[in-house]
């Protein structure tokens, strides 16, 4: 089995440093994409499921039914509640735990904020049919060096096959072994990076181990190549990616719409663009459950 895996959680606190996020102060930005996303993963990844890990007060949002409603009905999106506490950062790690799910091949950990491009799109794909174990994309400028140099939003992995001494037996020794140390979390900044350093800590320090394994891709507004060892994907690699009519349609709405210039970006999905991708794929009764619901359709169509 194959899974995208996300995390979802109220922001605690709201961060001026986000630049890059135009709807950095809406405490319920997290969800703006999740219908869209749902219908999008349907069409480029028919071969995964989706996955959500959500704290409590998630699982308790109103605006949260139209996921609860559409795992009902398909088998294919589920979520998990996480009672972890967290602040002075933002839960990312939770979405790894998936690389510890029984019988799972290639786990795709992505930000639910976002959206994919067609770059993103083709990087991943060469990366599933790759030799490779891990892979990260790298789309912005600021992409680059030890705070970015893997991206917890923008990272495959196939853990089975992935040595045990770099991903432990359990979740909890994982990050046990991995996180930063405690003595540094002082630093704000180092704490809102945490849950991204434990992953770079574990995945890309063995140059034994990504110089062989580990593929990078650096794509949209990043030139720079990655500062350690490894693989990286090249133009010719990515045209290798052939895409069907309804997976070109999808990806021409997401530029048409102009919501991403790199991988990643933070962007609004709701409204003409989630309509006209629903359209696409039927199959997912995302409009069907929304217009169910007032609050929903006041919040996903107004």
């Amino acid at each position: 089995m194959n899974v995208i895996s996300y995390s979802l959680f109220r922001p605690r606190k709201f961060y001026d440093h986000r630049t890059w996020d135009a709807d950095k102060l809406n405490e319920n930005r997290y969800f703006f994409n999740l219908p869209a996303l749902c219908v999008i993963n349907r069409v480029l990844y028919p071969n995964f499921s989706m996955s959500l890990t959500v704290c409590p007060s998630t699982a308790e949002n109103p605006l949260f039914s139209f996921y609860k409603k559409l795992s009902e009905k398909n088998s294919m999106f589920s979520f998990k509640v996480n009672e972890e506490e967290y602040s002075g950062h933002e839960p990312a790690l939770w979405r790894m735990g998936a690389l510890w799910e029984k019988d799972i091949n290639l786990v795709l950990s992505r930000d639910i904020d976002s959206v994919p491009n067609k770059k993103e799109y083709q990087a991943t794909r060469f990366f599933e049919k790759s030799d490779y174990l891990v892979h990260t994309i790298r789309s912005h400028g600021h992409h680059f060096n030890y705070p970015c140099r893997m991206l917890i939003g923008l990272s495959g992995f196939k853990p089975s096959l992935i040595p045990a001494g770099l991903l432990t037996p359990s979740f909890k020794e994982f990050k046990e072994l991995h996180a930063v140390r405690p003595e540094l979390l002082t630093d704000p900044t180092v704490k809102w990076n945490a849950d991204q350093l434990t992953i770079i800590n574990a995945f890309t320090t063995n140059e034994f181990f990504t110089s062989d394994h580990f593929l990078d891709s650096k794509i949209n507004n990043q030139t720079n190549y990655p500062d350690f060892f490894c693989h990286s994907t090249t133009e010719d690699d990515l045209r290798e990616i052939k895409l069907t009519e309804r997976q070109l349609l999808i990806l021409e709405l997401v530029e048409k719409f102009n919501l991403t210039e790199w991988a990643g970006q933070p962007c609004d999905a709701r409204g003409d663009f989630f309509l006209s991708c629903a359209k696409i794929e039927p199959s997912v009764p995302a409009i069907e459950i929304i217009e169910s619901d007032k609050s929903l359709k006041d919040f996903y169509f107004t």
